[in-house]
């Protein structure tokens, strides 16, 4: 196993080059600043952070460096610390372990066993621990702001588009109709509470319509279903132009933050959570929150607000009003010091939904604690009496599944066994929680109930009453999540997450109506405020929990009511495979005991304050959370695939040691694409700072996902900057940093100016098609992108390559119909600096990062593109050009890039000659 330790080790044991002039050397660096800097050019260049990266993990095994990866580490070393000796490529397959040798880099021949390095901030190294428990906790409300209406664009729908629009059942929809159809749109009312029974083959847009009279349980649900009907045609617009999808909601212009008007239903607030989660799941769609107020001078005059802000571009949430257009931003705000009486005492009664188990426990326990409170724990858990003998001491699943098959009188499914464990350890952990209220001062009971049904509710909160004493308050913290995107997500996964939350509350608030309630804490989700792939029915649950909660607090001056957004906890639902992917997105988890304090000293506090309160912790690291306009600033999936050759087939042309490797060109196209979905009517310019941290390589064990993330647009000279991460998951569930890049977008592309001259020839140049044969190209078919050889020498190199086909020949289902960044003619390019290098150092090289990509035009020519790279950099191990794409018709200049790097390695020599798939382990 190859480690860090190696690296170090063989750098401090390298010697000089002999045939160099003999001078006196300088001291060797110590050890601790080797140490330091390589573990710094590691972290940059893989993405992990500095402070999990110890010298004794192995380069593959750990870390998954290749030796690519691991030549490009080198080279920045070296670059850095120059006094250290050169290492040859050749060389790298023999670094083993460095420990024992870091003795000979220091100044002071110690040996290997050194206390950890110090971490590149220069603070010392910490012992480990809970990252959770040291997360730090930001809380922020969302507010209304003024919009700004500055470089905003009109969105690029279709003429004479077909637009649905859904009956309110008063003027307010037909109006929206006739400022379509002024707008020479085909539009037309369609009803909620029927489908239709036939969809049209193009549907350009779908706006859902909330009446301004109360609607029912069902209207969310049958907005749902329509949406979702009408998602695979809304998704079908062609590249250059977008569809739109819009709820428009009729609270007070501010989603109930500016002040719920009286009669208006909170459900309608829950279309705004299904927009939100519809933006990151439908990249080609332009989606868009309304909230309109009722005080326009008129229907029609409301109804043109709303229709000319659904045409033009972000951002995703708009309030209207006769005066004022506002979107809504996080307004960070710590928590005053709680000063006074505690809101609840011993005498208070509180029933806490959620059962006796996770996070909802955990708020139990603190508020017996900090009140002495009686507390009714409500679950669906039913307790099956004392446990088995044969159990006692048991505490693995493992260990509790196998004395469950040695003692039970029928043979048990893997499904029963999973059962009766659960079963077990859950009765385990309520008693666990209710010995811990007792302890803490409280009074527990648990009782199994339903909290979707009146009846069992009723029944519970009675039993609570006649044992504990009057209810005061309340905690519903239940819910349930089924992840699936809107298409594919059935009615029974959104009845039972939506049901759980919202019937569940409002069984709740009408058993409790005649209750002498003193707090109302309702659970809800950063994913009503921000949306979240896979959760269309939680964003909406939860924003009908956050309004509801708005308009409860108007009705009850005496109760305390909270609606907290929170974000992920560590425990309850998050799992530790979902933590994981919070933490690779930068959303740190909030810890049990910090949360529960949190939420006490929430309601402790003076004032009546905030009802509505987003609640989010620092990931592991002390960066700060995401706080941002209508969405979050951690980046969100927005395009995902699986990864395979049946399904992308071009993929057989780019092997590389016998297995496919997703060219960086592709990276590129799909970066633009994450980028443009939630900036419709944006160009796309160009990428900057993109770094290649660990290549995608399909090991022939299944498919892989891919995962393309994006951030918030902001604001940038001429246009805006998206930040942007490429994921993979393998079939083993690890989750990959595999490239970073940022985007820029504008209104309209300018014209470039060339810089870069002709390529001088050096000799004869090798015929295109000689190239081809795997060295020192291993490009297959759909690759062979080079016509002709134009100039190569020391300075640069220079050719004639082909365009490529169009997406569907080489992506069974791509995600648009054209290109937006030529991934042949890029592929050439990079092809070409393989060629320089091989020409020039008799060594192979591959892409792993450039300073920026910049295009002149939105499509490439389908004629012949000239490319001109000129090098101004190069060395042992990497070289740094410029490359410059014409049209080879006129010149005219296309695209550039800026500071492309590439990692020179002989090693690429015999991996470009081994470039067939490996037969997959299926055979197929």
């Amino acid at each position: 196993m190859v480690t860090l330790q190696d690296v170090v080790s063989y750098l401090g044991e390298a010697q000089p080059d002999a045939s160099l002039p003999v001078a006196t050397p300088p001291s060797p660096p110590k050890t601790s600043v080797v140490e330091s800097t390589l573990l710094a050019i590691v972290s940059e260049k893989t993405g992990y952070p500095s402070d999990m990266l110890e010298l004794d993990m192995g380069l593959e095994g750990d870390l998954g460096i290749d030796s690519i990866k691991r030549v490009e580490i080198l080279s920045a070393l070296q670059e850095r610390m120059p006094e250290l000796s050169a290492i040859e490529a050749e060389d790298l397959g023999k670094l083993h372990t460095l420990h024992d040798v870091i003795a000979f880099i220091s100044d002071d021949g110690e040996s290997a066993h050194l206390p950890a390095a110090t971490p590149s901030n220069g603070t010392p190294a910490l012992p480990e621990t809970d990252e959770s428990a040291s997360c730090a906790i930001r809380r922020s409300t969302p507010t209304c702001i003024p919009l700004d209406e500055a470089a905003r664009e009109a969105i690029a729908i279709r003429p004479n588009a077909t637009i649905w629009v859904t009956d309110d059942g008063s003027e307010f929809s037909a109006a929206i109709v006739t400022r379509f159809e002024e707008l020479e749109y085909a539009a037309q009312l369609v009803p909620i509470d029927e489908l239709p029974s036939a969809t049209p083959d193009r549907l350009d847009g779908l706006v859902i319509v909330a009446p301004e009279a109360p609607i029912g349980g069902a209207y969310l649900k049958q907005a749902f279903a329509l949406a979702q009907i009408a998602a695979p045609i809304l998704r079908q617009a062609d590249d250059d132009q977008c569809s739109v999808f819009a709820t428009i909601s009729r609270l007070d212009g501010g989603f109930g933050l500016i002040g719920l008007e009286a009669g208006r239903s909170p459900l309608s607030g829950g279309l705004a959570g299904l927009s939100k989660t519809a933006s990151h799941e439908w990249p080609e769609v332009a989606c868009k929150a309304l909230d309109v107020a009722s005080d326009f001078k008129s229907v029609a005059k409301a109804a043109s607000a709303a229709v000319d802000e659904l045409l033009l571009s972000a951002p995703l949430e708009v309030g209207l009003s006769r005066t004022s257009r506002v979107t809504l931003s996080l307004e960070e705000q710590a928590l005053e010091s709680v000063v006074g009486t505690p809101r609840l005492a011993a005498s208070d009664v509180v029933v806490v939904t959620g059962g006796a188990r996770g996070v909802t426990a955990e708020v139990a326990v603190a508020m017996a604690k900090r009140y002495r409170c009686g507390l009714a724990l409500l679950g669906r858990t039913e307790l099956a009496g004392a446990e088995d003998a044969y159990l006692n001491g048991l505490e693995s699943e493992a260990a509790i599944k196998k004395a469950v098959l040695d003692h039970a009188d029928q043979k048990l499914t893997p499904k029963d066994l999973e059962r009766i464990c659960r079963g077990v350890l859950a009765h385990r952990e309520i008693e666990a929680t209710l010995k811990r209220i007792e302890v803490a001062g409280g009074r527990g009971m648990y009782l199994v109930a339903d909290i979707r049904k009146p009846d069992a509710v009723s029944t519970a909160i009675g039993q609570a009453s006649k044992t504990l004493g009057t209810v005061t308050a309340l905690v519903h913290g239940a819910g349930v999540l089924a992840d699936r995107r809107i298409e594919d997500k059935t009615a029974e996964q959104f009845d039972l997450v939506y049901d759980t939350k919202v019937a569940g509350m409002n069984t709740l608030l009408s058993v409790l109506n005649d209750s002498p309630l003193k707090a109302i804490v309702l659970f809800s989700s950063s994913t009503a405020r921000f949306g979240r792939t896979g959760q269309s029915d939680y964003a909406m649950a939860n924003e009908v929990l956050n309004k509801t909660a708005l308009a409860e607090a108007t009705q009850r001056s005496d109760c305390r009511v909270l609606s907290m957004n929170w974000g992920p906890w560590d425990g309850g639902m998050v799992t530790p495979a979902l933590k994981k992917i919070f933490e690779d997105e930068g959303v740190g988890v909030i810890g049990l005991e910090a949360g529960a304090e949190l939420l006490l000293d929430e309601l402790d506090a003076p004032e009546q304050g905030a009802v509505e309160i987003v609640i989010l912790a620092d990931p592991p690291g002390g960066a700060s959370p995401p706080m941002a306009v209508s969405s979050s600033r951690s980046l969100e999936s927005v395009v995902e695939l699986s990864l395979e050759t049946e399904a992308f087939p071009f993929l057989t042309s780019h092997v590389i040691d016998n297995k496919p490797v997703l060219p960086v060109a592709m990276y590129v196209e799909w970066f633009a694409h994450a980028a443009l979905h939630g900036n419709p009517g944006m160009r796309f310019r160009g990428i900057t700072d993109l770094r290649v941290l660990k290549g995608v390589v399909l090991d022939g064990n299944g498919p892989m996902a891919i995962r393309v993330c994006a951030g918030e647009a902001v604001s940038a000279e001429g246009g805006v900057t998206v930040p942007l991460e490429f994921r993979s998951v393998d079939a083993k569930g690890r989750d990959t940093l595999n490239a970073q890049a940022n985007a820029i977008l504008v209104s309209r592309l300018e014209k470039g100016e060339a810089a870069l001259g002709p390529i001088d020839r050096n000799g004869s140049l090798p015929e295109a098609s000689a190239l081809y044969n795997g060295c020192p190209l291993f490009h297959g078919p759909a690759f062979q992108g080079i016509r002709e050889i134009e100039g190569c020498s020391e300075r640069g190199i220079a050719a004639l390559v082909s365009p490529a086909p169009r997406p569907v020949e080489w992506i069974h289902e791509p995600l648009r119909k054209s290109w937006i960044a030529d991934p042949l003619v890029l592929d050439a390019a990079f092809q070409l600096m393989i060629v320089w290098s091989d020409a020039t150092r008799g060594a192979c090289s591959l892409p792993v990062a450039f300073r920026a990509y910049t295009q002149y035009q939105s499509t490439f020519p389908k004629g012949p593109v000239r490319i001109v790279a000129n090098v101004i950099e190069s060395g042992p191990h990497k070289a740094v050009a410029d490359i410059e794409f014409y049209n080879a018709s006129n010149d005219q200049l296309l695209a550039a890039i800026d500071g492309y790097e590439c990692v020179i390695d002989a090693s690429l020599n015999e991996a470009f000659k081994r470039n067939r798939c490996e037969p997959s382990p299926t055979g197929r």
